[in-house]
């Protein structure tokens, strides 16, 4: 399986077939020019060329897999064809020398005709060699090329998936409900609190609808939207939810992916107790790794509603499609904690 994950293909079938086609030229070639009958040249020197073929083929195939285990000549391909072309023709001056020897003494050849010239057996050899890497390397970077589209197309898709979340986490009528209850209860009791309830719910609205067709956008405004989020949670939950940010100004330029830390801010709610004996407390911070985390005290509910962990998957994927730098995920007894990487850069690849 390893080596199927190098190649990029299982290449069974083709040394299957490739193998005794590859020795049939290669022997049809080399002794076409010697007074060897077809008879001998197709019973005695064709076994010959399959223990060649067989024998090199396997050698190269093994290079190439510890070539493409190195990261340096996955990432370059002019640099892995290179080494490759250099270990093909050094390794065939080394072995072909020692392996020639141990069929002749092997087999007890005792030849009756011409042997053909040290030439034509090098040229022979070395193109076909060539030959059968090149197409080892042809189906490779076919295969990485789909492979990559693949990606790209899922990354792409678990992107736009994402923000729809998003956009039903916030017009769900279980959210619109919450909402509208804990606005019916403000304006008896304080109609300003209620005008600024409605006011950041409408925050939370526009937002969603403005960075919907957004990959990045800067920590500065996901911590603006943030803080009405909190506001909305806030004046349903009390003092039951205690959020503590501490995030310095000077990372307000950085970009993150948008609505991540809504969907942090969920996942937490979803599956945590909220009470007045058990505080959700939520830390929204920059970690000594330069990276934005969101960490909140583990209680669990009892009846934890069953999570199909899209939400997390789809900030892992898109950050993933964006830099490279992972996002961490840590769970323990007592807290979890996800840290988000801080881009620099809006480029997208």
């Amino acid at each position: 399986m390893r080596a199927r994950e190098e190649l990029g293909f299982n290449d069974r079938w083709l040394m299957i077939i490739g193998i005794p086609f590859v020795a049939l030229v290669i022997n049809s070639i080399i002794f076409s020019s010697t007074d060897i009958d077809n008879s001998t040249r197709f019973l005695t020197c064709y076994p010959i060329s399959i223990i060649f073929t067989s024998v090199f083929w396997i050698i190269f195939r093994q290079c190439i897999i510890a070539l493409r285990k190195r990261k340096r000549f996955q990432e370059n391909t002019f640099l892995r064809l290179g080494a490759e072309v250099i270990l093909i023709i050094v390794i065939y001056f080394l072995i072909e020398p020692i392996l020639e020897f141990l069929v002749k003494e092997v087999l007890q050849l005792q030849n009756s005709w011409s042997e053909p010239t040290a030439a034509i057996k090098i040229f022979t050899g070395l193109i076909f060699s060539l030959f059968v890497t090149a197409i080892y390397e042809i189906i490779y970077i076919q295969s990485k090329l789909e492979r990559s589209n693949l990606e790209r197309e899922q990354l792409s898709r678990a992107h736009i998936q994402s923000q729809l979340d998003g956009l039903k986490s916030q017009i769900q009528p279980h959210f619109l409900f919450n909402s509208l209850n804990t606005l019916a209860g403000l304006i008896p009791q304080d109609e300003n609190r209620a005008v600024r309830y409605v006011q950041k719910l409408s925050r939370v609205f526009r937002y969603v609808l403005e960075i919907r067709d957004e990959a990045l956008i800067t920590l500065e405004e996901e911590v603006e939207f943030l803080n009405a989020y909190i506001y909305l949670l806030k004046e349903r939950f009390g003092n039951n939810l205690q959020v503590e940010l501490d995030i310095p100004t000077s990372y307000h330029g950085r970009m993150v992916v948008p609505l991540s830390l809504q969907i942090l801010f969920e996942n937490a709610i979803k599956h945590n107790k909220i009470t007045r004996e058990e505080p959700l407390k939520v830390r929204v911070y920059i970690s000594a790794e330069g990276k934005l985390t969101v960490e909140n005290n583990l209680q669990l509910r009892e009846e934890s509603p069953n999570g199909t962990k899209m939400g997390l998957e789809n900030i892992r994927k898109r950050y993933r499609f964006v830099v490279d730098d992972p996002v961490d995920i840590v769970s323990s007894i007592e807290s979890f904690m996800v840290s988000l990487p801080l881009i620099k850069s809006p480029s997208i690849p």
